[in-house]
């Protein structure tokens, strides 16, 4: 089975495509298709890896099949009300952009045979959460089982942080603390591959592995429990660890 391994929205022949790269368009299509591909929690859609929107306009018919696959590449051709969008409020810009987003892949899901009730639940959740962008892993236990800790992701359309959280045994929130700010400037954000490397690294210490540019080393950023402060070090990469080509902008806590 295919991974899924994003959702990304593009224009075709639209005023939207005159705006650069960090227009306000692009930062709110990035930052709803990351949202929506993130509440999926893994879902892996028959035969496909990534789902491409295509938005066209109103006024100009899209020729040929609205869903057309190209390996495991699905794209779906939609239309968007170009003056309406530009009208919206920020908030507003978010609905309408989750909406027609939604739509799509319901509409799709019927004819390729997905579930299109982990879609529906995505979207749901989204509204709920009035898109306030939060994704928290799964807490782990320290080697003395004294304390558990886990890694959370809050996104913005402009910034991608990443915080560790200590609890007690009894899972009462401790301290949290920022280990990561980075732009986030893709709607494949390396960060959730980052958040995955959380780990005990001794018995007081939680945290992450973030790749550096020399091969042999990696940075260990995380909590320390005993000195309650975040720990900033430079260690010898182990095979484990993630490569060097996953690089970015970002500012440790």
């Amino acid at each position: 089975m295919w991974l899924l391994n994003d959702i990304t929205i593009y224009t075709e022949n639209t005023k939207l495509e005159d705006i650069s790269a960090n227009s306000d368009f692009r930062l709110n299509a990035n930052f709803i298709s990351d949202y929506y591909h993130s509440r999926l929690d893994g879902y892996k859609p028959p035969k496909t890896g990534r789902i491409c929107l295509i938005l066209h306009p109103l006024s100009q018919q899209h020729i040929g099949k609205q869903i057309i696959y190209t390996g495991a590449i699905c794209q779906i051709y939609v239309p968007i009300d170009e003056q309406k969008y530009l009208h919206l409020s920020d908030h507003e810009r978010y609905a309408y952009l989750l909406e027609i987003l939604h739509s799509a892949c319901i509409q799709a899901g019927g004819h390729l045979q997905w579930d299109k009730t982990i879609f529906k639940k995505a979207y749901e959740s989204i509204i709920s959460d009035k898109f306030v962008f939060s994704k928290t892993y799964e807490s782990r236990l320290n080697r003395n089982r004294k304390y558990s800790a886990r890694v959370l992701i809050r996104k913005t359309r402009e910034l991608s942080k990443l915080y560790c959280q200590i609890l007690s045994c009894d899972n009462t929130l401790i301290s949290e603390s920022l280990l990561i700010e980075k732009q986030n400037w893709s709607c494949n954000d390396p960060i959730y591959k980052v958040a995955l490397t959380a780990k005990w690294f001794n018995n007081c210490e939680y945290g992450i592995s973030v790749p550096e540019a020399t091969e042999s080393v990696v940075r260990e950023i995380s909590f320390s429990v005993e000195n309650n402060e975040v720990v900033n070090r430079i260690v010898p990469r182990r095979r484990n660890h993630l490569k060097p080509s996953m690089l970015w902008n970002s500012n440790a806590g």
